[in-house]
């Protein structure tokens, strides 16, 4: 049997589209959609089971369950190979079988054979029927599980074909939903019916005298002021949450513009950033070529250089652009090691201070007395931030001042500051300087970048627990501050257990 066709699948869709339209009863609706799916899918078994809304069934196989939200499934429709509704199939616990699979876990499933889904009654009854492929999917409306769509063949349909059926799937759900909805509706309409009818009995039994009758009365008004007054209430909480409602999804739009504006602006600045050293190395490598004949070898070692100098140019970028996109994946892999913070930081700073002399800036250190030897943290990561926030300190402060760096400790934190005596950044911009792309615009134009460094050194700082802020001095220029948990016992045991000599077996 060939796979279903991906036209015959988008009938389905239609087909359901125009047959739901004017559908009301559940049982028609699920009776229905069987049969349309069945009649563009031969040879196979479609089955819709719908959730129990009971609890504790006489052949209840899983109590537990019965307490959530979702309980079990019962078979409601079956068109195919089989049609019966009483069979080994038509009952399937929370969990149970490819479909109480698909309840559980909540999403579509796929089996290419079917073997090894836990459930012999399952695979027995597969077998009788020669079925070996099973298509589920999920009947979700308003974030509850009404029931499950099954279809089970002797091969599985193409992949446009399940998005078809998916679709048919979501159609199904949206139908199904709006009738218990307007079963629901209708059973509160009876219930409050019943009530209005209960209560005009007993105030028509009671309303034997004009005194009775006045009684009754003024009950009912003081009820009518009553309903009248909660309607009120109502009526302005409603307001409130409409007007809550509405700035939440101005907000929403303000920050997609922004989102968007930020997007465009970054593509200008990384397409400039990759444009210039790149022309260079094209240029560079292609005047090589030409004159490679007649270069002697300091003019081939300056082409050369070129392009090497070009191509270091291009690779912090490159390496931005991938940090960013692991970390938005999540898929950075870090490597938790006790370590000695403030080697690491003299390390960096000992790299940086031709950067600083060039510049006339002078680096203080300050260290507490009582910061911590080791802490945890990731090496790679750790030095990564604080190269960022070091280079910025030594590019943005201005010429004669002096960038601070001061290490100090709390009772679960240390702390480290760098501080420096640049433009610093517009209040407007502190609260999304950590965001991707962002780039203050102070500094923006007069440096190159692409507006991530900081964006990474957040996540990699939130990603050890910690904390990253940053504010404006009176003094001027900006200062980041940078807390990492860290646990004194913990740190002690390490270095007890590293300090501790190896003990060489003893010879005989």
């Amino acid at each position: 049997m060939s796979a279903p066709q991906t036209g015959e699948c988008l009938d389905i869709v239609r087909s359901l589209a125009l047959f739901l339209r004017d559908q009301r009863d559940a049982v028609e609706i699920v009776s229905a959609a069987v049969r349309s799916i069945d009649d563009r899918l031969p040879r196979s078994v479609v089955r819709i089971w719908l959730s129990r809304s009971t609890k504790h069934c006489s052949n209840c196989t899983q109590p537990a369950a019965c307490e959530t939200s979702f309980h079990c499934l019962q078979l409601e429709a079956s068109a195919g190979e089989t049609t019966a509704l009483q069979d080994p199939m038509s009952n399937m616990a929370f969990g149970q079988g490819l479909p109480g699979i698909v309840g559980k876990n909540e999403h579509d499933h796929f089996c290419h054979e079917l073997r090894g889904s836990g459930y012999e009654t399952e695979l027995s009854w597969c077998k009788e029927h020669n079925l070996t492929t099973f298509c589920g999917f999920p009947l979700f409306s308003a974030g509850r599980l009404l029931g499950v769509l099954g279809i089970y063949g002797e091969t599985l349909p193409s992949e446009e074909a399940r998005r078809n059926l998916s679709c048919s799937a979501l159609l199904l759900s949206q139908a199904l939903g709006s009738a218990f909805l307007r079963n629901e509706q209708e059973r509160l309409s009876n219930q409050l019916e019943h009530k209005v009818n209960q209560r005009t009995a007993q105030l028509q039994s009671r309303v034997s005298d004009l005194e009775d009758t006045r009684r009754a009365m003024l009950n009912m008004m003081a009820e009518a002021f009553e309903a009248q007054r909660q309607m009120r209430q109502l009526t302005e909480k409603l307001e409130i949450m409409v007007e809550e409602r509405t700035k939440e999804l101005r907000a929403a739009k303000d920050e997609a513009v922004r989102a968007n504006e930020l997007k465009s602006q970054f593509l200008g600045r990384v397409s400039h950033e990759f444009r210039t050293p790149m022309h260079g190395m094209i240029s560079f490598a292609k005047l090589g070529i030409r004159r490679i004949d007649r270069l002697d070898r300091d003019k081939t070692l300056f082409y050369f250089q070129q392009i090497l100098e070009s191509a270091g140019e291009l690779l912090p970028l490159i390496d931005d652009l991938l940090d960013i996109s692991k970390i938005e994946s999540g898929k950075v892999d870090y490597h938790f090691e006790y370590l000695d913070l403030r080697a690491l930081l003299f390390d960096i700073v000992g790299k940086y201070e031709p950067l600083f002399a060039e510049r006339q800036l002078e680096i203080k250190i300050t260290v507490s007395n009582d910061f911590p030897k080791r802490i945890r943290f990731d090496r790679k990561h750790m030095r990564q931030v604080f190269v960022n926030i070091l280079g910025n300190a030594g590019k943005f402060g201005e010429p004669g001042t002096d960038v601070s760096v001061d290490l100090s400790c709390t009772k679960n934190d240390v702390v480290v500051r760098v501080a420096d005596h640049g433009p610093g950044i517009p209040p407007t911009e502190l609260s999304m300087i950590f965001d991707t792309f962002s780039q203050s615009t102070v500094t923006r134009g007069s440096f190159e970048g692409a507006g991530l460094g900081l964006a990474i050194a957040c996540a990699i700082i939130e990603s050890h627990d910690g904390l990253i802020s940053v504010h404006n001095r009176e003094e001027g220029g900006a200062e980041f501050l940078i807390c990492l948990p860290w646990n004194e016992n913990e740190a002690r045991e390490t270095l007890m257990l590293e300090s501790q000599p190896i003990q060489q077996p003893v010879e005989d």
